[in-house]
């Protein structure tokens, strides 16, 4: 098992490669602007959803501290 965060995963290859990686047993961060969006995520494995925009210094170090943190 591994712990990936994923940024992007509202739509797209994020979106894919989290479901993807969750379906084979990681623990999987699945970062987006706006968590809401990704509420439809399939969760066959350890999904957690977590805000994140990459383009806001404080959102990228309150991210990163959530998943050391956990």
């Amino acid at each position: 098992m591994a712990v990936v965060v994923i940024t992007g995963c509202s739509s797209g290859f994020g979106r894919e490669a989290a479901k993807r990686f969750g379906a084979r047993g990681d623990k999987v961060w699945a970062t987006m602007r706006r968590p809401a969006d990704g509420d439809d995520l399939p969760e066959p494995g350890d999904i957690t959803l977590h805000p994140l925009d990459v383009n806001d210094d404080a959102s990228v170090t309150t991210c990163i501290d959530a998943v050391l943190a956990a």
